[in-house]
């Protein structure tokens, strides 16, 4: 028996175009966080997808297609609680392999754990392990290849862990042999439809077929609904966090 874990997992956080204006606007890269903080602080664990990568650039505007945040919202998602961040999603490249270079850094430079994305395939594909209350639990992160373009995927350059099969089986079976508890968060599926597709439910319910023992998903920006499968618990789609939409649905 183990003492309770607490853990906060939220969606997407893009720290980009208009709340990237709010922040400088404000002075504050803490002010997204504002109204929140003091709920994802009191977590054991804290989790999302950080939607976009950490380098210095131009600014971006509304409509842009591509994110880029400053280096200043590393301490702010610190401050706010995150200690693991899925970079395993369909911007993180946006800035090119530099990009992807920096974001390491600076998260690890700040002691912030990430997952599903990496210098090299085999990092992407790495599970990061975090005890807690004598449990050993294991994360790892995969997005779908088929939602960014083929250099976005970590091969022998920089990129993301890919939702390919047998990779993906293979590095869930092998992360559970070493935790108690094993989760998987998935970048995919269908943005702002309100059900899982054919293919969301595949992946997800092959990350537990491999051993996971709760399954997360983003990118749809709405939530969508709750599976239980083989008594194990898949959340779809855990919609936007911080985000702003440049659409009007």
């Amino acid at each position: 028996k183990h003492e309770p874990i607490y853990l906060v997992a939220v969606g997407d956080i893009m720290l980009s175009r208009y709340v990237a204006q709010n922040i400088k606007e404000n002075k504050d890269p803490s002010y997204p966080f504002a109204k929140v903080s003091w709920f994802l602080q009191n977590a054991d664990i804290t989790f999302g997808n950080l939607e976009n990568p950490i380098t210095s650039g131009r600014d971006i505007k509304v409509p842009e297609m591509i994110l880029r945040a400053d280096p200043c919202v590393v301490s702010a998602l610190k401050d706010a609680g995150f200690n693991v961040l899925s970079l395993a999603n369909n911007h993180l490249p946006d800035f090119g392999i530099q990009g992807v270079l920096n974001t390491i850094r600076y998260l690890d430079n700040a002691d912030i754990d990430h997952i599903g994305a990496g210098r090299y395939e085999e990092e992407a594909y790495k599970p990061r392990y975090i005890e807690v209350n004598g449990l050993k639990l294991a994360f790892l992160a995969f997005t779908d290849p088929g939602i960014a373009p083929a250099s976005y995927s970590a091969d022998d350059n920089p990129g993301t862990a890919a939702m390919e099969p047998q990779k993906m089986a293979t590095a869930i079976t092998k992360a559970t042999k070493n935790a108690d508890f094993t989760v998987v968060y998935l970048h995919t599926g269908a943005e702002y439809v309100p059900e899982p597709d054919e293919s969301q439910t595949y992946f997800a319910r092959l990350a537990i077929d491999a051993g996971a023992d709760l399954v997360l998903g983003s990118h749809p920006h709405v939530v969508q609904n709750i599976e239980i499968y083989k008594g194990k618990y898949i959340l779809h789609s855990l919609g936007n966090f911080i985000f702003t939409d440049i659409y009007k649905r």
